[in-house]
């Protein structure tokens, strides 16, 4: 009777050493395929990646770092400016005289001008955007220069410009204005427009004698490098 007792015991450790084996076999195959497939979806985001880079020049993720040293220079009659290679400075006439022309830099060479024959003039934050946009990957960038002395000092017209975009939009959050490159002062506001899905960042920067508002306009949830904004406000020169 023992001994039948000892072989029924031995059975029931050997199928448990058998069942166990096999589950830590399972387990392990299954854990490599989950593995395996998140290799598999990793290289997939590069690839698609790489694609979407080719496909849109001037395509910036979040998490990558900026490279300024082969960006564009372009000088305009107040001051130079940088901006990647990529992207493009684009002129239009306003009307058939020439008198006035609007433009903006942007990674989409086929901006519409003619929906937004005022742009510059709305560069800074007001209760509506001044661009609307759809890509996630697009940026537009206008400007307006007025005089420093329309205000006072530097900072004054700064602080001005902070007290007019909270007052025009209640979401807009500011920066406080600091000195840049030992010359310039500069500042930053940001707001959102929540019915049209925008997001508008504006800097200012300002010496004795002018003020620049230089203007980013993309979607609110753009996929664009907030660095590469940062990069081109500082690449500013005011004459």
């Amino acid at each position: 009777m023992k001994k039948k007792n000892k072989i029924i015991v031995f059975s029931i450790v050997a199928l448990l050493v058998i069942i166990n084996d096999g589950l830590v076999m399972f387990l392990y195959k299954k854990n490599k395929s989950a593995t395996s497939e998140q290799i598999k979806m990793q290289e997939n985001i590069q690839d698609n990646k790489k694609i979407d880079n080719e496909k849109n020049p001037g395509y910036f993720y979040k998490n990558e770092e900026v490279d300024t040293s082969n960006w564009k220079v372009h000088e305009t009659e107040y001051f130079i400016i940088k901006f990647p290679k990529d992207w493009h400075w684009l002129e239009i006439s306003s009307n058939e005289n020439n008198a006035h022309s609007n433009h903006v830099i942007s990674n989409n060479i086929h901006f519409d001008f003619k929906k937004y024959d005022e742009i510059n003039a709305f560069s800074d934050i007001g209760p509506s955007p001044s661009v609307i946009l759809k890509s996630k990957s697009d940026v537009v960038i206008s400007d307006t220069v007025i005089a420093t002395s329309n205000a006072g000092t530097p900072k004054d017209s700064i602080n001005t410009r902070i007290s007019l975009a909270k007052k025009n939009n209640e979401t807009s959050t500011c920066t406080r204005p600091t000195v840049f490159q030992g010359k310039y002062l500069i500042a930053l506001c940001a707001a959102f427009f929540e019915k049209e899905r925008q997001l508008k960042n504006v800097y200012y920067i300002a010496n004795e004698e002018n003020t620049v508002i230089l203007s980013f306009n993309t979607t609110k949830d753009t996929l664009i490098n907030k660095k590469i904004f940062n990069e081109i406000a500082k690449s500013i020169e005011l004459k």
